[in-house]
């Protein structure tokens, strides 16, 4: 079992700001920066709710047979099926 309270994860409000999170970590997007601070990502098919996913280069949250994603304006409820990796939260 993981203890979350010792994982130090980036923190950021802006575009500008998450850009400087990927590059500090040197990673070209945010599953990518998934993996590196939570492990090897798992098939989609395993994602539960409450874990993490991605869509495209985008990364959102698990909730049941969908998945939520931040966009431009707001959330983007997707079918999870359009998740291309999950980590287990």
């Amino acid at each position: 079992m993981r203890d979350w309270g010792q994982l130090e994860l980036p923190c950021y409000t802006t575009a500008r700001g998450a850009s400087r999170v990927l590059k500090r970590f040197d990673v070209p997007h945010m599953p990518a920066l998934a993996t590196v601070l939570l492990g090897a990502p798992h098939l989609p098919a395993y994602a539960a709710r409450g874990d993490l996913v991605s869509e495209g280069a985008a990364l959102g949250v698990c909730v049941g047979a969908r998945l939520l994603h931040p966009g431009p304006q707001g959330l983007v409820a997707l079918p999870l099926s359009a998740a291309t990796a999950c980590w287990k939260i």
